[in-house]
């Protein structure tokens, strides 16, 4: 609960004002991702919270299930009043250091989701709303395109950093 309220505060610092920072909306609507549908109602999105917190602790998940089970969810929940897609990319980057499947944190998983385009993300977004098996393949297999693509942005940036073409 503590890294989501923690992620909203920062990715939401300059959006909302203090009172709605870090905490699950209380009002039912939510205008983000309106290409999913209605967001689910204040206390259908607070479950969907509580089913999402519980996933970093699952060890037995695969890293990128975990990944694309918790930003879909986020998405679909819509928790907060604003900033629920910075905070679901954020939550990648959180799990993808925290299961190791990149410790030093050098994927930009944020351009991986956005190599296809935006179309492909909600797609994607859409088809893990239907809620069936082919609809959260087609997300899982655009979060791992996602995790690849971003990977090999990082790859870019640290070899033109190394070659003194950026400089931080």
């Amino acid at each position: 609960r503590r890294t989501l309220a923690g992620l909203h505060l920062a990715a939401a610092a300059r959006l909302l004002p203090p009172h709605d920072l870090g905490r699950p909306r209380t009002v039912d609507a939510c205008p983000e991702f309106a290409l999913l549908g209605p967001a689910p109602s204040a206390g259908a999105a607070a479950a969907r919270l509580a089913a999402i917190e519980a996933l970093p602790s699952d060890i037995t998940l695969p890293a990128v299930l975990a990944l694309a089970i918790a930003h879909g969810e986020i998405a679909q929940a819509r928790p907060f009043v604003r900033a629920n897609g910075l905070v679901a990319r954020a939550m990648d980057r959180v799990l993808l250091a925290s299961t190791g499947l990149d410790p030093t944190g050098v994927a930009v998983i944020e351009a991986g989701h956005g190599v296809a385009g935006g179309t492909a993300y909600q797609g994607a977004l859409q088809a893990y709303a239907r809620g069936d098996l082919a609809g959260l393949l087609v997300w899982i297999d655009h979060c791992a395109d996602a995790i690849v693509a971003g990977a090999t942005e990082g790859e870019r940036i640290a070899d033109a950093i190394l070659a003194g073409r950026l400089t931080s």
